[in-house]
């Protein structure tokens, strides 16, 4: 209500002196920025105040089925990561680019081996089953049926 009879200026709550639309919209200063001093502060913190950190543990299912997943998990994201680093590998601290081991080439190539092999046998003797099985894809579930309802309701109005 302050604000209204000064004309739209804050008074406290930190503001930057300006408008409505100055209030918190200053940027953080150098200080508060600066990972070496949070670090340094933290640490420093810790020692006066006698604070105990527990040391932080990754969480693992006692489940046998989780722990298959999350291993296939890993191994797909570190196959990712491989294919990304042969794309575009990145630099290092120094600024000399990223280059792949030789181990990594290995995976890679071993990797498009696997991938074809299994994509025209296993895929190919898959979809040959599927089709036995359950017979060939309907029309409607491959083009879709919306383009029918559409021109029906054309035709209706």
């Amino acid at each position: 209500m302050e604000a209204l009879e000064k004309g739209g200026q804050i008074s406290g709550s930190g503001g930057a002196g300006g408008g409505w639309d100055s209030i918190f919209e200053n940027d953080q200063s150098g200080k508060a920025q600066d990972v070496e001093l949070g670090i340094d502060l933290f640490r420093f913190s810790t020692q006066v105040s006698g604070a105990e950190w527990p040391t932080p543990e990754t969480v693992t299912s006692p489940c046998p089925t989780l722990q298959v997943i999350g291993s296939i998990s890993k191994a797909m994201i570190d196959r990712e990561e491989t294919k990304r680093m042969a794309e575009r590998p990145g630099f290092n601290a120094d600024g000399t680019p990223v280059r792949l081991t030789r181990a990594k080439k290995t995976q890679l190539v071993a990797d498009k081996v696997v991938g074809f092999t299994l994509k025209n046998t296993v895929g190919r003797a898959a979809g040959f089953l599927n089709r036995r099985l359950l017979g060939r894809l309907p029309t409607n579930a491959v083009e879709g049926s919306y383009q029918d309802a559409a021109q029906e309701q054309a035709i209706a109005v």
